[in-house]
């Protein structure tokens, strides 16, 4: 009877936040997850419009500046979710360590950005559907494919990790073919003309395009592209051996970056000038101009733009997928902490949060209807902006939260070596999380300020996500009367496995010996 209560305590979160989750994201699944939330159409269709804007080394340089942001935001996140591996964790966090009136406003403007983003991405699933079939009507196809991302998320998580895996590999051996291709085009074994191209681009017209306000601006659009990697603060609840499979996804976020974005925003700007017609032109829009067509097609392919247009569908569902899924976890966890109606708090047979699911498809399905039928590029602006700055206003968070984490478990006398995951060189991760995403906040505005016939309503919309985030802190804070929670009493140990998992080893082989006498 021993023997079967240790084995209980050993699968069981203290609390009820993850009692009735399971665990069932290998570490395979959480690779992909957080591989596939940053790869996307800012990468494939928008990165040539960047280049244009700074220049090939200018943009190189944003992508560089902000991928460290988003290493040292993701590291920061991993202390937490490896010590305390708990289902939407971000909120959680945010109102154990420093003040539950944080979470509230971290977890409704989560959620709501994600929900903004789902209507967003649908709607650009059915401009990319009409690359092919133009006469279908605009929402036909959306509807039903998010019909389907709704019935995914019902399931089991192992299922939505399958897809995630599937959908983050396509992503990720396009990006690869694509690098493969460039280099040969670059050195002359491919294309028409079968010339050597070098570093000529960097020379002529140069390497660097437009002033501060146009780096400042591919310094936010990379942001926006990066984000979806705090993911892994979501998914760290269901997730089979966190202690060991979150620092491994971790460790993969330089490589990640290095791979996937810089080295692709570094082939595109050797082979094509920034000055190039089509580099600029409908960028982020037409798959017939994206930077990856172009290097394709001017090295032989006549499939390019089929071949981009058919990965930016996959990348549009893996958002939409993984948005839907944040939503319901996000949804859920302020459920459990009485910030939200408890009956979305509910877990299925299969370990899912069916009501937060529905909840959160049929809201989400209401903005992507409302977002076709506006056709309103300003609207569309007003959306993006507003996603964008709650992304920064999460990661922001992510490192307060982080901060306080380890200023506690210092005031409690714990054991840093006890953390599973640090991230390096404390505090400066957290000190660059907290300044570079409050620097990246003002730049927005500064950048659309410094734009040729800008007007006060465009500054007010590029900071749009400020003013909820604030008045649902200010609102939760004076209602309820909370405080910062003293560092003394942070509490560090609600949540925790109850037996680690060396012996949880050492009890099972104990127990089969015991069978065995």
């Amino acid at each position: 009877m021993a023997e079967t209560d240790a084995d209980t305590d050993t699968d069981t979160i203290v609390g009820d936040a993850d009692a009735t989750l399971r665990r069932d994201l290998k570490s395979h699944h959480l690779q992909m997850i957080v591989i596939g939330g940053t790869v996307g159409t800012g990468l494939f269709l928008a990165s040539g419009g960047n280049i244009a804007s700074a220049g090939p080394l200018g943009a190189l340089a944003a992508y560089l500046l902000v991928g460290l942001l988003v290493y040292c935001t993701t590291s920061c996140l991993g202390e937490m979710s490896t010590y305390i591996p708990i289902s939407g964790g971000l909120s959680h966090f945010a109102g154990r360590f420093v003040d539950p009136a944080l979470a509230f406003a971290l977890g409704w403007n989560y959620w709501l950005s994600w929900i903004v983003t789902i209507g967003v991405e649908m709607a650009a699933a059915g401009i990319v559907i009409s690359f092919w079939s133009p006469s279908l009507p605009t929402l036909l196809m959306p509807i039903l494919l998010f019909v389907g991302i709704i019935g995914l998320n019902c399931l089991n998580v192992r299922y939505y990790g399958e897809i995630e895996f599937w959908l983050a590999m396509i992503k990720i051996v396009m990006c690869v073919m694509f690098i493969f291709v460039s280099i040969l085009f670059n050195v002359g074994f491919l294309g028409s003309s079968r010339q050597y191209i070098g570093f000529r681009y960097w020379q002529s017209p140069g390497a660097f395009n437009g002033d501060a306000p146009a780096f400042f601006h591919v310094m936010i659009a990379a942001a926006f592209s990066f984000q979806g990697t705090e993911l892994l603060g979501i998914v760290a609840g269901e997730a089979e051996n966190p202690s060991k499979s979150i620092p491994k996804a971790i460790r993969s976020v330089p490589w990640r970056i290095l791979l996937l974005y810089i080295s692709v925003i570094f082939m595109i700007g050797i082979n094509i000038p920034f000055n190039d017609a089509e580099l600029g032109s409908q960028s982020g829009e037409d798959p017939k101009y994206s930077p990856f067509t172009l290097i394709l097609s001017r090295a032989g392919s006549n499939l390019g733009s089929h071949l981009v247009n058919a990965v930016v569908l996959t990348a549009v569902l893996s958002a939409c997928n993984s948005d839907l899924y944040s939503c319901s976890r996000t949804l859920r966890t302020l459920a459990i902490e009485g910030k939200a109606p408890a009956l979305f708090s509910r877990v299925n047979g299969q370990g899912v949060p069916i009501l937060a699911v529905l909840a959160s498809g049929l809201i989400g399905g209401t903005a992507m209807i409302a977002v076709v039928a506006s056709g309103s590029a300003s609207a569309f602006v007003w959306l993006l902006n507003f996603s964008g700055v709650v992304g920064l206003l999460s990661w922001m968070s992510i490192g307060i939260s982080s901060l306080r984490f380890r200023l506690a478990h210092a005031a409690q006398a714990r054991k840093q070596e006890k953390l599973d995951h640090r991230a390096p060189f404390f505090p400066l991760p957290h000190c660059i999380t907290i300044g570079g995403c409050i620097l990246l906040v003002i730049l927005q505005g500064y950048s659309t300020l410094a734009t040729p016939g800008s007007h006060g309503s465009d500054l007010f919309s590029a900071y749009c996500g400020i003013l909820p985030f604030t008045l649902a802190y200010l609102g939760y804070k004076l209602t309820k009367g909370t405080k910062l929670v003293a560092l003394e009493e942070v509490d560090l140990d609600t949540g925790r496995p109850r037996v680690a998992p060396w012996i949880k080893s050492s009890l099972d082989s104990s127990a089969r010996s015991n069978e065995i006498i």
